[in-house]
């Protein structure tokens, strides 16, 4: 190598990934942080006021936690329908159907804690 193509070689930077920030995902995705909440919120909440309450607590979090919380509540929604059948696919993976005090654990847990749950019973299945 001479002396000319080794310097081309150390000189050469390595292309930066430019990664977007959450606040710019969200503003991207959604237009505003209050418009995602409102999106979280129609996907967890029951009721109209609980709704409400829950944008209110959901505006004060972070924006890569918002993003989580939609991402896994949409994949939920999707593949699922619904926490219920969530935890009966879960049981189903470990073969624990008519077990009901793991069913009302599980019913307690969180819905990424499921997903969580889910990827890795059938990661194990695999």
């Amino acid at each position: 190598m001479t002396k000319k193509t080794y310097k081309k070689n150390v000189e050469k930077k390595p292309e930066t990934r430019k990664v977007a920030s959450p606040l710019q995902k969200v503003k991207e995705r959604f237009g505003s942080k209050e418009k995602l909440a409102q999106a979280v919120a129609d996907l967890f909440a029951q009721v109209k006021e609980e709704k409400e309450d829950l944008k209110e607590r959901l505006m004060t979090a972070a924006n890569t936690q918002l993003l989580r919380l939609h991402e896994v509540a949409t994949q939920v929604k999707e593949r699922f329908g619904s926490k219920e059948k969530l935890v009966e696919h879960l049981l189903a993976l470990q073969n624990r159907v008519k077990d009901s005090g793991y069913r009302e654990k599980l019913s307690a847990f969180s819905l990424p804690q499921l997903m969580d749950l889910v990827r890795r019973f059938e990661k194990n299945k695999k």
